[in-house]
């Protein structure tokens, strides 16, 4: 038994694992080593190219439970938006209802491309090479977590406090309603999350991470000059 004080459940979950090994585990900020999955990575990559795509965002409909799930008519109102934007953007799904919400919302916006079927390596290297991902608060938004794509989570039911993705290149938006309300949409206004505030943070979201990029180079490049020098 060890206490945990922690808020969020990762940092719940690694001071249990903490304890476990007691100093023989380095303590730092979260990392996720995950595999290389590189011919994943290619075939991303090659159906990238195949739609013309580069850096796209993805949007990722649906989730596990009913409250999760972002209403269809701000999906819609995201796309028509981002179509004004010129803006290319990928529809994620994971079941067939997904993927039949998906193929309405594009019909409905007229825009947005159909992500094809993907195991989790493969869509972990479709967002690797997206720009932002927008979901609620399912595996694909923890994913892009994990792989460093910048990230919009959309949270009802669940306290983005406790499974929010945070740091530089993600925001959360907490809509009101039932605390771990699993089925009855009713009792959480996900609605309240507009397409605009998405949108908006969609746009702050990427430019922290190409800042964030271009302050990394030029300390690499200026360590660079001090070790010729």
């Amino acid at each position: 038994r060890t206490p945990v004080g922690a808020e969020h459940v990762i940092d719940q979950q690694r001071a249990l694992g903490l304890a476990l090994t007691k100093d023989r585990h380095p303590r730092g900020p979260w990392s996720f080593a995950l595999p290389a999955w590189e011919a994943e990575h290619r075939w991303a990559q090659q159906w990238l190219d195949r739609q013309g795509l580069r850096q796209p965002w993805v949007l990722n409909v649906g989730a596990g439970w009913p409250t999760k799930v972002w209403p269809k008519s701000r999906q819609v109102e995201l796309l028509r938006a981002c179509a004004q934007r010129r803006q290319r953007v990928v529809l994620a799904w994971g079941t067939h209802t997904e993927h039949d919400l998906a193929e309405e919302i594009i019909a409905e916006a007229e825009h947005g491309v159909l992500a094809p079927p993907t195991t989790i390596p493969q869509l972990a290297g479709l967002l690797g090479r997206s720009a932002v991902l927008i979901s609620g608060d399912t595996g694909p938004l923890h994913l892009a977590l994990a792989v460093g794509t910048p990230a919009i989570g959309l949270f009802g039911p669940v306290p983005a406090t406790r499974n929010g993705p945070r740091g530089p290149g993600y925001r959360n938006f907490q809509a009101p309603g039932a605390a771990w309300e699993r089925r009855d949409v009713s009792k959480v206004d996900l609605g309240a999350i507009s397409a605009r505030m998405v949108v908006d943070a969609a746009c702050a979201v990427i430019a922290e991470r190409i800042h964030a990029l271009h302050a990394a180079r030029r300390a690499t490049g200026a360590t660079g000059a001090t070790g010729a020098t």
